[in-house]
């Protein structure tokens, strides 16, 4: 028997369930994320004493020992792996698929020299592969030698269905990198396969995340065709990304410290696929979720999350349900919204008097733009505190009582800076 200070390294083959794996990881974050280091160490180190762990896998249960503060253990598993993907490279030069594999397990240990080289080497190997394509710009872009002439995204285009798709995705990490002027030329390359309305809504609100302008399109279709469109696989999604907003919501509720009753009538406003109805539960009498989107609320309603579904355009009052409530969340909602007054009167208005609102946004980077949000490259709006306090006041809310600072998800492994704030309705 191994002691959890000895995790038996040598294994890199997947035998644990992929779904107890994931479950392990989760909660080894969750507890890092709430300070007990101590804690997601000794998650971490009983899950790689269980018994197979895939090298990706473990890169990512290194991170969280590293983040812990066990560098000692880190830096062994990272020596190693190092070693083993060392190998794996020299047998496997001519294998795109198995270096691209290495590539990614590099960047997760930090090894971006490393990434570069079997990222380039990938691409080199297979130009059609438009996945290989993603992963040497992003291998550039991490090891900061990114250049538009080493990239050649024509061979890949053949191959997908949709070249402003693909075009535009590259372009949104570049901007996401800092590389406007790069993500605005790729963005000209578009043009000539721009075919369809939604091509050219693509083409058109990238841009303006790009230069900072207002964007001129209907935000409700594109959201809605985002969301229709990844329902399926929106949780594991958000969970790739680390998705935060759930969790985010849930520390809010107790930093105010609001009696878990069971007393609340709460409207969770722009529900998604149901995944703050857990953290919300305890706190209602009923729960109520409304969403644009028909496949996120027929998600909802196979999971058996809320008492009451409702098809809701939150920037409509007409298309909210009847009745008051003691308590609206929207976590990660408000990040598909440019401007808020419409949104925050109509929560106000569903509200009873000292009903209470909680909600995220990304928050906006220093300096602000200048109207207090922006669209960004990655598809969403961030916005200032500012702002958002001057919308909450116009819109006859009372004092901020909560302002939280966290990490909001991930992009391509750089954290988004979100805010969770709470105000009342007076009463």
């Amino acid at each position: 028997m191994h002691s959890p200070s000895e995790p038996r390294l040598e294994r890199t083959i997947d035998e644990i369930p992929e779904e107890q794996l994931d479950h392990d990881l989760a909660e080894a974050r969750r507890l890092l994320r709430d300070g007990d280091r101590e804690g997601a160490v000794r998650q971490t180190l009983e899950t790689l004493n269980k018994g197979g762990i895939g090298m990706m896998t473990l890169a990512e249960f290194r991170s969280i020992l590293d983040a812990a503060g066990r560098d000692d253990i880190a830096s062994k598993i990272r020596e190693q792996m190092l070693g083993v993907l060392d190998t794996v490279e020299k047998d496997k030069i001519e294998r795109p698929q198995e270096l691209a594999h290495a590539a990614m397990i590099r960047l997760e240990l930090d090894d971006v020299v490393g990434a570069e080289r079997c990222a380039a080497n990938a691409f080199a190997a297979a130009p059609t592969d438009h996945k290989l394509l993603f992963l040497f710009t992003l291998a550039m872009l991490k090891a900061d030698t990114f250049a538009l002439h080493r990239l050649n995204p024509e061979p890949a285009l053949a191959g997908v269905e949709n070249a402003v798709a693909l075009l535009t995705s590259l372009a949104s990490m570049l901007g996401n990198f800092g590389h406007d002027d790069d993500a605005l030329a790729l963005l000209d390359s578009c043009e000539r396969h721009c075919n369809t309305p939604a091509d050219r809504t693509r083409i058109d609100s990238l841009r303006a995340g790009l230069t900072d302008q207002d964007l001129a399109i209907d935000q409700r279709t594109m959201a809605t065709g985002i969301f229709d469109h990844f329902a399926e696989s929106y949780d594991q999604k958000l969970a790739h990304l680390g998705n935060n907003g759930p969790e985010i919501i849930a520390e809010a509720l107790q930093i105010l410290g609001l009696p878990a009753d069971g007393s609340r009538d709460i409207l969770d406003a722009g529900c998604g696929t149901g995944l703050c109805a857990p953290y919300l539960r305890p706190y209602a009498r009923h729960l109520h979720g409304l969403d644009l989107s028909i496949p996120m609320l027929e998600k909802c309603r196979a999971k058996d999350s809320f008492d009451l579904l409702t098809r809701t355009d939150l920037a409509v009052r007409d298309t909210f349900p009847q009745g008051d409530f003691d308590l609206a969340v929207s976590g990660d909602v408000l990040v598909y919204f440019g401007a808020l007054d419409t949104v925050f009167a109509n929560i106000f208005d569903i509200l009873r008097p000292g009903g209470r609102f909680i909600f995220t946004v990304e928050e906006a980077p220093t300096p602000a733009p200048a109207r207090g949000y922006g669209y960004t490259p990655s598809g969403r709006n961030h916005h200032s505190e500012g702002y958002i306090r001057d919308v909450l006041a116009r819109t006859g809310f009372g004092t901020v009582d909560l302002m939280h600072r966290d990490t909001l998800r991930f992009e391509f492994g750089n954290p988004i800076a979100g805010l969770a704030m709470s105000a009342c309705k007076p009463v």
